[in-house]
């Protein structure tokens, strides 16, 4: 079934990790759905076929089509295929196999969806100063320099639908909220792939497996992150394709907000803290000289 339905669309446009940590740009601090911002359009949605079901989010086909076309990111071309991530709070079997989500009221999926679309927006910048880091050194070149894969955060943005409005009023409710994120092509070369989990600092990958050297400068991302940010974030729950990565965890030291849940909830401060003694320098911590944790 093909649920066709209109909807504003905030695009996740994070600035530079610099400008996120400024205090005087308070207002960049937080990803937020500004009506300003917002651009018109329709999404449709396989609803009732689910392409992928995590602890409480499940994936849909979907296509979005906005009125003005975007310069960038979703949304510059019609019909343009996208991944429609909606929340639950229970799921059961019936007994034909059939699996029935229970969502959440339309208040609580939209405060959801908001604090994953602001993991996500911290996560590209993050990201981003990672690279900028190793984009710093003169020595790329180096036959001898382990090679740096071109990964980043897959595009994004928050689509909400609404009722309508009661004959007595201009304000309409919100009634769904959509995380819409860039397909992920998956063939025989480029597989969808986990590469670090969130409950622990060491590559999921074998040492043999084709992909582990992807682990491993992930890995290596993670230990910069630790590192520069004076031993209070990094990137965990790393998973995609060997060019775009979606779903991260940020992961915060307790130290930070007194222990506060500032992003989603697989941010765990004891897992936090075991980073040190887990993580094991490769050889790209190597060559780009990391400190020993």
């Amino acid at each position: 079934m093909l649920l066709r339905v209109p909807v504003e669309f905030y695009a996740i446009e994070p600035p530079s990790l610099h400008e996120l940590l400024d205090p005087e740009l308070q207002h960049l601090s937080r990803f937020t759905c500004t009506p300003d911002e917002a651009s018109q359009g329709f999404l449709a949605i396989q609803s009732n076929l689910s392409i992928g079901c995590g602890t409480f989010k499940t994936a849909h086909r979907g296509w979005i089509t906005l009125h003005h076309l975007r310069d960038a990111g979703l949304g510059t071309t019609k019909n343009e295929l996208v991944v429609v991530k909606r929340t639950f709070r229970d799921l059961s079997k019936k007994s034909g196999g059939q699996t029935v989500y229970t969502r959440y009221s339309s208040p609580e999926e939209h405060k959801i969806i908001l604090k994953e679309a602001n993991n996500l927006y911290w996560a590209i910048s993050i990201m981003g100063f990672s690279y900028s880091y190793i984009y710093s050194f003169d020595t790329l070149d180096h036959q001898d320099c382990p090679p740096i894969p071109d990964l980043r955060f897959v595009q994004a943005g928050v689509a909400i639908s609404y009722e309508t409005p009661a004959k007595n009023s201009s304000k309409a409710s919100i009634r769904k909220t959509y995380l819409l994120e860039e397909y992920i092509e998956t063939n025989s070369d480029s597989e969808f792939v986990k590469f670090v989990h969130n409950g622990s600092a060491v590559p999921l990958l074998d040492i043999d497996d084709a992909w582990r050297w992807i682990a491993d400068f992930l890995c290596f991302t993670q230990h910069i992150q630790y590192w520069k940010s004076g031993e209070m974030v990094f990137l965990s729950d790393l998973q995609g394709s060997d060019i775009l990565l979606t779903d991260p965890q940020i992961m915060t030291s307790p130290k930070i907000a007194e222990g506060a849940d500032l992003f989603a909830d697989g941010n765990v401060g004891a897992v936090f803290e075991q980073f040190p003694d887990q993580h094991v320098c490769n050889q790209y911590c190597a060559w780009f000289k990391l400190p020993v944790l």
